[in-house]
């Protein structure tokens, strides 16, 4: 049997196991050890509807190691339905000052990346924080129950009438969806959960 992930977007389905270049950023996360920890999506804030305000990073848990996903899992309250879903929207937050994302590769630190859970910064005067890096494909995003998500509902009223372009490219973030599993013929976007319908490019709204 194939261990190819069931795809209809993007020019090649990644294959589990294989090796890829995703971007990378260097944290405290998610234990408190520094590690190179990869992650999806263009920096940004959530300061509207969610009202997250910090830049930061969505990890993409495609990538990180069994082992940081056992310590990410590790972190979450046992018992509740919401859990899967905190592990999956914790992010890596950045302290640094406003960077050009489109130079964002090439600069050397002038501020910190710190880890939410601990607030404890990682200092990395001399190393590069951002790099692309080769990471194994561990595993196919997993589901989780988005719409348990307090701020779901308003999201999706706010993009009702957004479509999902041939680019494939989240209208939320500008996420690129085209590496991911298409499941009864949506993608989700692992950022924040918005559902679109890849016929259409329609939202698809959550239960």
């Amino acid at each position: 049997m194939s261990t190819r992930p069931e795809t209809q977007a993007g020019p090649e389905p990644m294959e589990l196991g294989g090796l890829y270049t995703v971007p990378h950023v260097r944290a405290v996360w998610p234990a408190n050890t520094p590690n190179w920890v990869p992650v999806l999506g263009p920096r940004h804030n959530d300061a509207e509807i969610i009202n997250f305000k910090p830049e930061h990073f969505h990890i993409d848990f495609r990538f990180v190691t069994d082992q940081m996903l056992a310590d990410a899992e590790a972190l979450v309250p046992t018992g509740s339905i919401y859990a899967i879903s905190w592990v999956y929207q914790q992010v890596i937050a950045s302290l640094a000052p406003e960077i050009d994302d489109d130079v964002l590769a090439r600069l050397t630190p002038k501020g910190e990346l710190v880890e939410l859970h601990t607030m404890k910064p990682l200092q990395a005067p001399t190393e590069s924080w951002y790099q692309l890096l080769p990471a194994k494909y561990r595993r196919v995003y997993p589901n989780h129950p988005t719409y348990l998500l307090p701020w779901m509902k308003e999201l999706e009223k706010a993009y009702a009438d957004c479509r999902l372009g041939p680019d494939l490219k989240c209208p939320h973030r500008g996420t690129d969806l085209s590496g991911l599993e298409v499941k009864n013929g949506n993608l989700t976007c692992p950022l924040h959960g918005l559902t679109w319908r890849v016929k259409t490019g329609r939202l698809e709204p959550s239960p």
